[in-house]
């Protein structure tokens, strides 16, 4: 109960700062930025985390496989499905990035009818998302490990200082009038900062687990997307139901 109720308290917690940041930032950036900028700055942030219709349910049965792995002890298989997961997740940002790039040279953004003064502006800004999905994509799996060890206070401990971090030099690089790129790279800082923290953390955590290319399997990966297959399904109904007015 005790673990219950910290963990539930912690989540309270992170989603009320969250919350509290979104009403505090939100308005500065509208004002010093302008209705476009921040139109930006949104659309691109949908690129590196919120568009998550390519995250097919791996994450939960990472968390399953994590639990089931640790209680078992069967540390060879825990490491592999981790390592396996990471390594997927790390080729779905590749392919952000790719098709970011793409998208951005190939005259994608002119569909979007923005301004010839931040026409440019919003090209870096679309690069930079790709980039950024590099790292935000493979923490994805390290953070799922956090929630199977029943960790919940140290996850949203580092998810909230980071965002508190990234949103106040946002905050503070757009009230100095910044480039809209420069603000988008502040407000979303904490995505290149928490894979490297929160990787040491789960180390010491896992004392046993390092990540190691030749641990990735094949037969692993299908293991994790039987389970996972399933929960893709809700995963796809969320995005259009909930996620498209990001889009928009």
């Amino acid at each position: 109960m005790k673990k219950i109720f910290e963990n539930t308290l912690s989540n309270y917690f992170l989603k009320a700062v969250q919350i509290i940041l979104n009403l505090i930032a939100i308005p500065v950036l509208i004002h010093n930025l302008g209705s476009e900028g921040f139109g930006v700055i949104m659309f691109a942030g949908v690129l590196v985390g919120y568009f998550s219709i390519l995250e097919v349910g791996v994450a939960q049965a990472v968390t399953k496989y994590v639990a089931e792995y640790i209680a078992k002890q069967e540390h060879t298989r825990l490491t592999s499905v981790l390592n396996t997961s990471i390594f997927f997740y790390g080729l779905l940002g590749s392919i952000v990035f790719v098709g970011t790039a793409l998208f951005v040279n190939f005259g994608g953004l002119e569909f979007f009818e923005i301004s010839e003064e931040n026409s440019s502006t919003a090209k870096n800004t679309f690069l930079l998302a790709g980039f950024i999905a590099l790292f935000a994509w493979p923490k994805i799996p390290i953070e799922a490990a956090f929630r199977g060890l029943q960790k919940f206070p140290i996850l949203n401990l580092t998810v909230g200082i980071g965002r508190v971090i990234s949103v106040t030099l946002a905050i503070v690089l757009a009230s100095l009038e910044a480039r809209i790129e420069y603000v988008f790279l502040a407000f979303n800082f904490d995505r290149l900062l928490l894979i490297f923290w929160q990787y040491s953390l789960l180390k010491k955590e896992i004392d046993f687990w390092r990540y190691k290319a030749n641990t990735v399997s094949w037969k692993v990966f299908k293991k994790i997307f039987s389970f996972s297959g399933w929960i893709m399904l809700g995963q796809i109904a969320v995005v259009l139901e909930y996620q498209s007015d990001h889009l928009i």
